[in-house]
């Protein structure tokens, strides 16, 4: 490591140096904000984390994401995972710097997650031979394709039996299917995946 590259917590570094970096990285997403990532301050179930590797004064790569956990301490200890959307954010993909926040993570989140995810929504071929190095599997992306061109019994066909059995009882006990297009149930809609959330304690 460079003698001049030293990593500091997000807590330690100006917001608005942090999210100048963000919107000037072209794959940057708004998972790596520190608007989206201080919103994890206010969920009982989760606590955001985040590194900047500044070199010569100036902030030259950034790392962040999420500890989401289930249920109450102790149980919760055992829920523990860091999620990290998008992956590490560097200038001009600089690989010495990208091992070095890799490394730094691992170290910090070593007590404090059961496993660390990365959700990566660009490719990061660059980086992989990095992250297999320090012990990272790579798993291709499962891609869900339904194609809504096609007539309904081919894509109730590619259902498994169990689900189809599901959806009939559904639809004998009088539940209907249809396109949302209406903004007052689209709201209604939004609101039941906002409560289905809540129950299951994710953010």
């Amino acid at each position: 490591m460079h003698n001049s590259l030293i990593i500091q917590n997000i807590l330690d570094v100006n917001n608005n140096d942090w999210n100048n970096f963000v919107n000037c990285h072209p794959n940057a997403t708004v998972f790596q904000t520190t608007d989206y990532l201080h919103l994890h301050t206010k969920q009982f179930n989760s606590k955001f984390f985040g590194y900047a590797a500044i070199k010569d004064g100036e902030i030259r790569g950034v790392i962040s994401g999420v500890i989401f956990y289930n249920y109450f301490f102790p149980v919760s200890c055992f829920t523990r995972r860091a999620i990290l959307i998008g992956g590490p954010l560097i200038d001009g993909n600089d690989l010495v710097i990208c091992e070095a926040l890799l490394k730094h993570l691992i170290m910090e989140l070593r007590h404090k997650a059961i496993y660390i995810q990365f959700r990566n929504l660009w490719k990061m071929e660059c980086y992989r031979s990095i992250f297999e190095e320090i012990g990272f599997t790579y798993e291709p992306h499962l891609d869900i394709l339904h194609d809504l061109t096609v007539d309904c019994e081919s894509i109730k066909s590619k259902v498994s039996k169990n689900k189809r059995g599901n959806i009939n009882k559904s639809i004998n006990k009088g539940l209907l299917f249809y396109e949302v297009t209406d903004g007052e149930e689209y709201k209604q809609c939004v609101d039941l995946i906002i409560q289905t959330y809540q129950r299951i304690g994710l953010p």
